[in-house]
């Protein structure tokens, strides 16, 4: 919406690359559950949207790179505060939404890598100060994210009480 505010045409890009990455991460996870461990974290990442026209780093780059990592901020935030506020007795509804912020933080942190294709790069090369700011913001809502997705059983804010006392 951002690039078509500055009447600027989108398109995706399929990435070879990162297809393997997203089939690999999502293998591992899969052979992980299968195994009875835990599911690893994976990343999807099989393209990325470019906007074309933006030769230079000015304003309106900044303006449409920065949207991307900001909307995951924002819905990451959302479903967070959304997991927290459904019923523990809904278990494991309310951890699957955790998950989705968690992978929101993710993905916007990711894209905050100052190099290559990434957004993070044109943010950093536009305002250091927002891109920093931004990075924060991303970084700490994933380590809260994390805490309370992998929390133990015994103080998770997710699980049922009583699934917490026979843990114990």
């Amino acid at each position: 919406q951002v690039a078509r505010h500055f009447d600027l045409q989108t398109k995706f890009r399929l990435l070879s690359f990162g297809m393997i990455l997203t089939v690999i991460g999502l293998a591992a996870s899969l052979g992980s559950l299968v195994i009875g461990g835990t599911a690893l974290p994976s990343l999807a990442l099989p393209g990325a949207v470019v906007v074309l026209g933006l030769e230079k780093i000015d304003r309106k780059t900044g303006l449409c790179k920065a949207a991307g990592p900001i909307v995951n901020l924002v819905y990451g935030v959302i479903l967070l505060v959304i997991s927290f506020m459904v019923s523990r007795s809904l278990y494991p509804l309310n951890l699957f939404i955790g998950y989705a912020a968690a992978l929101n933080f993710t993905l916007g942190l990711f894209n905050m890598i100052p190099i290559g294709i990434l957004d993070g790069q044109n943010i950093f090369k536009w305002n250091k100060q927002l891109y920093i700011i931004l990075f924060a913001a991303l970084l700490l809502s994933l380590i809260i994210t994390y805490a309370n997705v992998y929390a133990p059983l015994e103080v998770s804010l997710y699980v049922p009480e009583e699934y917490q006392n026979v843990a114990q």
